[in-house]
């Protein structure tokens, strides 16, 4: 959705996104998961009133908020195996 915003406002694609590094430890990388999730929420929240066009902001704020809500079952589903 950003790819195709960020094409219409600048007729451009975004280069150099950055392929995913390996993970070295499955709770590390869901906690960190979940922090950048809520920074990702944070972050859209701040868009959502700056932008006279909020929708495709609040549409990622809402869906970055759902996944800060599902990680820490995620991480107590690993929590109670490990």
């Amino acid at each position: 959705m950003f790819q195709q915003l960020h094409f219409l406002q600048t007729g451009r694609y975004v280069r150099g996104i950055e392929k995913p590094k390996p993970i070295e430890s499955v709770r590390k990388f869901l906690l960190q998961a979940w922090e950048e999730e809520l920074e990702a929420a944070d972050f859209y929240k701040v868009m959502v009133l700056k932008t006279p066009s909020p929708q495709p902001f609040w549409i990622a704020m809402h869906d970055e908020m759902e996944h800060a809500i599902r990680l820490p079952g995620y991480i107590h589903w690993f929590d109670e195996r490990s």
